[in-house]
């Protein structure tokens, strides 16, 4: 508990990873199974750009550990992040066989998305936005990223549907903004309303190439095209 104390006081963890992570193995060296300090020395690691040695230290986190599906997760998208999604995905629905738990749940459905799983991303997800509304915590964060999750499986209309329900619950969200926006722009529906919500979008967030980019093909769908040639050169601007 004292080498823990020392690897983590005064923000040192964060200061200085190479020290803290000396000091977690210090503690791993007293007690091999202490799965806390465990998890710290892969943070440690991490912070060095050392994604392939914190996994490492992952993996030793006992099956039996309370902490075994939180280890399991961290490696995932640390297996993610080094271009390895296979072995990613794999650690992923272990974490999820070992505990249910919502940020678990989330987080796999989130790591099967980015990697083109739509339709198991879609399902977790369903069972994620059924158990929030059953208790009356609905969360637009993930109705968005269901609805990016049908959207990319072609499901326009049910993602719409999400889209317009995230918004609700956060009418000032820039991303809904710019998704709802574009959707309707480019399926000709709701153009004007669409060109609205993404003005909104990119007046919130002027530096990002992407809604911009939006605001001229909305610019362009509208007719406009002295607009849309400044926009979307803007954009090129902003995200070569």
């Amino acid at each position: 508990a004292i080498v823990i104390y020392l690897a983590s006081a005064g923000g040192i963890a964060r200061s200085s990873p190479e020290i803290a992570a000396m000091r977690y193995s210090l503690a791993l060296r007293l007690d091999p199974e202490l799965a806390p300090a465990r998890l710290a020395f892969a943070d440690a690691f991490e912070q060095q750009d050392r994604a392939e040695d914190a996994v490492e230290v992952l993996q030793e986190i006992q099956a039996t550990s309370p902490w075994r599906s939180e280890a399991l997760i961290r490696q995932a998208w640390l297996l993610n992040g080094i271009d390895r999604p296979g072995e990613a995905l794999v650690a992923a629905d272990q974490a999820l066989a070992s505990s249910r738990r919502r940020d678990i749940a989330v987080a796999v459905a989130d790591l099967n998305r980015i990697n083109g799983n739509h339709e198991r991303a879609r399902k977790l997800y369903d069972e994620i936005i059924a158990a929030d509304q059953k208790a009356g915590k609905p969360d637009w964060r993930v109705l968005f990223a269901r609805a990016n999750a049908l959207k990319a499986g072609g499901a326009w209309t049910a993602a719409e549907s999400d889209a317009v329900e995230a918004l609700a619950l956060e009418p000032d969200r820039p991303e809904i903004q710019n998704f709802l926006g574009y959707g309707w722009v480019e399926r000709n529906e709701h153009v004007e309303q669409g060109l609205a919500l993404i003005r909104r979008a990119a007046a919130a967030r002027p530096d990002q190439g992407y809604i911009v980019d939006s605001l001229g093909w909305a610019y362009y769908r509208l007719g406009k095209y002295p607009e849309a040639v400044a926009e979307l050169e803007r954009a090129t601007g902003l995200s070569p």
